[in-house]
């Protein structure tokens, strides 16, 4: 018998589709690496990982899931231009 699959995201992690996140952060995230000089630290660079989804308002209860699935981050709504984001 073959595992049940889903698109849907659930709060848990055992019942979240691995595959189906995959699919949605390859198309609906960025990742960027920031490489900045910094003269106050020790190797005078420093390094900023940002990991953003951003969505239209309506979708903030999936924006939520997300959150919950990884456990970690802030979710901001921009009211200005009607959408959301999780980074």
């Amino acid at each position: 018998m073959s595992p049940r699959r889903s698109s849907s995201i659930t709060t848990t992690n055992k019942n979240v589709n691995h595959f189906y996140m995959s699919g949605f952060f390859d198309a609906e995230s960025t990742f960027i690496l920031s490489i900045v000089k910094r003269s106050y630290y020790k190797v005078g660079w420093g390094v900023y990982p940002i990991f953003k989804v951003e969505l239209h308002s309506k979708d903030l209860p999936l924006l939520n899931q997300i959150k919950s699935f990884f456990g970690v981050g802030t979710i901001t709504v921009q009211k200005t231009r009607d959408s959301a984001y999780y980074s």
